[in-house]
C-alpha cells in the first residue's frame, strides 16, 4: 500500500488535542476524541495490509503479530521502565500499589479492564495514573487478537461477504455503545465491544478503497476535518462518550481517509512538514505525555500551573523524538532485530515487568506501617450496635466507629447516594433509579427489624444541594448530577427534594421503638487535591537483606498549609446547615451532631492534627486518623445528651 503523508498529518491532529486535554487546557475540552481518530486510522491501515496480503495469499498470523510487537512493545516497555524509579520515589504506597497493578495490566494489554473495575477516565484520581492512557492500547490489541483471525478464517467466503459482516458488526457495536453510556458508562468507555465500531469504521474504509484509485473530494474531506475540529473544541467531559456523539470524529476521519487525496486542500494541509513530523512520533508522544502529567500532579499540592503543563507537553514531544529515533526505529528494522530476537525480547521484558508489578502489588506498595496509634483515654461507650446510613461520607466514618464500640457496626452506605427515602441521585456514571432503590432497601431492612442500635445518617449534603464541588475540586462527582424525588418528579428544586426526603426519612426512623437516630452535619470539605498525605517509607525484603527507603519526602503539603479558611467553609455550608437544623427541630427524638468544632477553629478548618496526624485522604474524605477523631468526638457528644 502506498504511503500517505496526510495520514501521518492526521495522527498529529489526533495526538496534540489529547496531550493538551490531559494537560488541563479547557479550550481543548474534547481533546480526548483524538483516541477515536487513532482507532479509525489503525483500523484502516492494518486492515489494508491484511487484505492486501490475503489477496496475494501471503498473509501470516505470525508475521502479523511480529509487526505488532515491533511497533508497540519496545517503546511501551521503555516508558514503563522509565516510570518505575519516579513512581518509587514520589508515590505513597497506595499509589505505588495501584501503579504496580497497572504495570501488569498494561503488559498484558488489559489496562482498560483494570480501569473499568477501579475508576472513571474523568475522575480526579485518574489524573495521577501514569499509565492511564494505555487503556486505548489494550482496546486495540484485544481487537487485533480476534480481527486478523476472523479475516483469515472467513476469507474463503469472499471479500463481499466479509465486508457486509463487518458493516453489520459495526452497526451492532455502535448501538451497543449508545445503550452502554446510559446503562454502564464506565464499561462503555473502556471495554472493546463498545469501541469496536470505531476500529471497524477504518476497516470499512480499507475494504471500500481496496484496488480502487484514491478518491478526491475537497468538500467531503473538508467536512471531515470540520467534524473533527468541532468535536475537539465543542465536546467536554459531560458529553456521553462514546455514543452517537463519537460519529463526529469517527466519520470525520473516514471522510479524510476516503476523500483526502493529495490534490485536496485538507491533504495538502496535513502533509505539511510539521504535521507529518509530529505524526511520525505520535505513538511515542502519546506514551510519554501522561506519565509526565501524572507525576507533576503527584508532586503538586494543587493542579500544576498551565505554564508547567505546557512545558511538559513540549517535553513529551522531545522525548517522543528520542524514543522514536533510538527505540522504535531500531526495533522495526529486521536487519538489526530478527523475528526470533523480537519475540525473545517481548517475552523477557514482559516477564520482568510483570514480576516487578506483582511485587509491588503483593507488598501493598512496599509499605512500612507507620500508622500513628492514638491511645483512647475513655473506655468504649457503646455496647450496642451502630448502623451507618449514607454515602461515601458515611462509609469513611466506619473505621473510627469500629474502634469505639464493642457492638456491631453495619455499613448501609452506597457511594454517591443520598440516604433518604425515595430520593434518587444519578450522574454520568450512575444509572437513574439505582440510588433510590438501594436506599429504600436499606430503610426497609431497618424498618422491618427495628434494631436496637444507633442509626447515624451522614452524607455530603452541600454537594447534592448546590450541585457544585467545593472550590471547583472533584468535578467528576457533579458531572451530569441529578437529584430526583421518585414519588413526585414534578418537584425539580433540589433543596425542596432534599427537605422532603429528609423529613420523610426522619419521620420513619423516629417512629422506631428500639433505635436511636443521629444526623451528622457533613464534615468540612478540605478542598486540597488528594488530601494532605505524608509519604510513608517503603521496604523491600529479600532472602539476603532488607532494603529500606529512608529518603523522606515529607508531607505532600506542609503541615502549616493543610487547611481551608473558616470563612470559605462557612460560606459553603451556611444554607445547608440552616436547612438541616430547621428540619431537625421538628423531630425531638433525632439528635444532631455538628463536627465543625472538631475540625475548625475561628480561622481555619484543619486537615492536620498534632495528635492525629493527617485527617483527610483526599479533598473531602477522612483518613483513618480523621475517622477516629470524628468517632471520639461523636462518643463524647452522645455521652453528653
Amino acid at each position: 500500500m502506498n504511503y500517505r503523508r496526510e495520514i501521518d498529518g492526521l495522527r498529529a491532529v489526533a495526538v496534540i488535542p489529547v496531550i493538551l486535554f490531559h494537560a488541563g487546557f479547557t479550550f481543548f475540552s474534547g481533546g480526548y476524541v483524538g483516541v477515536d481518530i487513532f482507532f479509525v486510522i489503525s483500523g484502516y491501515l492494518i486492515t489494508s495490509i491484511i487484505i492486501h496480503e490475503l489477496e496475494q495469499g501471503k498473509f501470516s498470523i505470525l508475521r502479523f503479530y511480529e509487526r505488532r510487537a515491533r511497533r508497540i512493545l519496545p517503546a511501551l516497555f521503555f516508558v514503563i521502565l522509565c516510570c518505575i524509579p519516579f513512581a518509587w520515589e514520589w508515590m505513597i504506597p497506595a499509589q505505588f500499589k495501584s501503579f504496580s497493578q497497572s504495570i501488569i495490566s498494561t503488559t498484558l494489554f488489559s489496562n482498560n479492564i483494570l480501569l473499568w473495575l477501579k475508576t472513571g477516565y474523568f475522575s480526579p484520581a485518574a489524573e495521577t495514573y501514569p499509565l492511564l492512557h494505555t487503556w486505548s492500547l489494550a482496546v486495540e490489541e484485544q481487537y487485533y487478537i480476534i480481527f486478523p483471525i476472523f479475516l483469515f478464517a472467513f476469507w474463503r467466503f469472499g471479500r463481499k461477504s466479509i465486508f457486509y459482516s463487518i458493516v453489520t458488526i459495526t452497526i451492532a457495536s455502535l448501538l451497543l455503545s449508545e445503550w452502554g453510556w446510559r446503562n454502564f458508562p464506565t464499561a462503555n468507555f473502556y471495554l472493546a465491544p463498545f469501541r469496536m465500531w470505531e476500529l471497524l469504521a477504518g476497516s470499512i474504509c480499507a475494504f471500500i478503497q481496496f484496488g480502487q484509485p484514491q478518491r478526491s473530494n475537497n468538500l467531503l474531506s473538508a467536512l471531515g476535518l470540520t467534524l473533527i475540529i468541532f468535536a475537539i473544541f465543542y465536546y467536554d467531559e459531560s458529553t456521553p462518550f462514546p455514543s452517537i456523539y463519537a460519529l463526529a470524529p469517527v466519520v470525520g476521519t473516514t471522510f479524510i481517509i476516503m476523500f483526502g487525496s493529495k490534490a485536496t486542500w485538507v491533504a495538502q494541509l496535513l502533509s505539511m512538514r510539521g504535521f507529518v513530523g509530529i505524526g511520525l512520533i505520535s505513538y511515542s508522544a502519546y506514551l510519554w505525555h501522561q506519565p509526565l502529567f501524572a507525576f507533576a500532579r503527584i508532586r503538586s499540592i494543587h493542579e500544576p500551573d498551565q505554564w508547567l503543563m505546557l512545558l511538559l507537553a513540549a517535553t513529551s514531544l522531545v522525548l517522543a523524538f528520542l524514543s522514536w529515533r533510538y527505540v522504535e526505529q531500531p526495533f522495526r528494522s529486521r536487519g538489526l532485530v530478527s523475528r526470533t530476537k523480537i519475540f525473545q525480547f517481548s517475552l523477557i521484558a514482559s516477564s520482568l515487568l510483570m514480576a516487578a508489578g506483582f511485587s509491588g502489588h503483593q507488598s501493598n506498595g512496599f509499605r512500612i506501617d507507620e500508622t500513628k496509634q492514638v491511645e483512647l483515654s475513655i473506655e468504649p461507650l457503646f455496647d450496642e450496635d451502630v448502623i451507618v446510613l449514607g454515602d461515601s461520607h458515611g462509609s469513611h466514618l466506619i473505621y473510627g466507629l469500629e474502634q469505639i464500640t464493642t457492638g456491631k457496626v453495619t455499613n448501609f452506605t452506597s457511594a454517591g447516594c443520598i440516604p433518604f427515602r425515595d430520593v434518587d441521585r444519578y450522574d454520568f456514571r450512575s444509572q437513574k433509579g439505582t440510588c433510590s432503590k438501594t436506599m429504600n432497601h436499606f430503610l426497609n431492612e431497618i424498618q422491618k427489624t427495628d434494631p436496637k442500635a444507633i442509626i447515624i445518617l451522614s452524607s455530603m449534603g452541600p454537594v447534592y444541594l448546590q450541585g457544585t464541588p467545593f472550590k471547583g475540586k472533584g468535578k467528576d462527582r457533579v458531572k451530569g448530577l441529578g437529584v430526583e424525588l421518585i414519588t413526585d418528579r414534578n418537584i425539580t428544586d433540589r433543596w425542596t427534594i432534599y427537605e422532603v426526603g429528609m423529613r420523610n426519612t426522619l419521620k420513619e426512623l423516629s417512629d422506631l421503638t428500639n433505635s436511636r437516630v443521629l444526623f451528622t452535619i457533613d464534615v468540612p470539605e478540605l478542598g486540597i487535591d488528594r488530601g494532605c498525605q505524608k509519604r510513608p517509607s517503603k521496604r523491600i525484603l529479600t532472602p539476603l537483606f532488607e532494603l529500606t527507603d529512608s529518603v523522606s519526602m515529607g508531607p505532600r503539603i506542609l503541615t502549616k498549609d493543610c487547611y481551608v479558611s473558616r470563612s470559605d467553609y462557612n460560606q459553603r455550608s451556611v444554607r445547608y446547615k440552616n436547612l438541616v437544623r430547621n428540619i431537625i427541630k421538628d423531630f425531638p427524638n433525632v439528635k444532631l451532631f455538628d463536627p465543625t468544632s472538631t475540625f475548625c477553629d475561628d480561622v481555619r478548618c484543619n486537615g492536620f492534627s498534632d495528635k492525629f496526624s493527617y485527617l483527610y485522604k483526599d479533598i473531602d474524605h477522612l483518613s483513618k486518623s480523621g475517622s477516629l477523631l470524628f468517632a471520639i468526638k461523636l462518643r463524647a457528644f452522645i455521652e453528653g445528651v
